[in-house]
């Protein structure tokens, strides 16, 4: 992650919690945070991502670079991406727990469906097929 998108006003502003015009002790604690902890930012309109977003399972599984959606621009289907299996990151944690722990106390079903995600919230189910991408 490259510092660009932390280049713009609206993300100082953000950062500025008093509103003084400068980064206080405590807010320049907060950016440093962001930066090493590598923050995601939305790939659809670059604003910083506070709260859920959405992330690419097959990204977040196999480079270091994800590719992460606020929520807006997920559900207005604003970006182009070349993988289907988007999950919101409670759920795709929640299915990496429940894969860690082999399914313990849950029956793993992955192996009967054929599915690389099985991810479950209270109101949606994600299937994707291994052939999906």
């Amino acid at each position: 992650m490259g510092y660009g998108l932390m280049n713009n006003s609206r993300f100082f502003q953000e950062l500025d919690r008093d509103g003084n015009g400068r980064l206080d002790f405590n807010e320049f604690l907060t950016l440093f945070y962001i930066i090493k902890s590598r923050r995601p930012f939305c790939d659809g309109c670059e604003i910083f991502l506070k709260g859920l977003f959405f992330t690419c399972v097959k990204c977040h599984e196999s480079r270091n670079d994800t590719f992460d959606l606020c929520s807006a621009c997920y559900r207005g289907k604003r970006f182009i991406h070349r993988h289907a299996a988007i999950l919101d990151v409670y759920t795709l944690l929640t299915h990496k727990r429940l894969m860690t722990m082999g399914g313990v106390g849950q029956p793993n079903l992955s192996p009967i469906l054929n599915v690389d995600v099985l991810a479950s919230t209270s109101t949606f189910i994600v299937l994707c097929h291994k052939d999906c991408s």
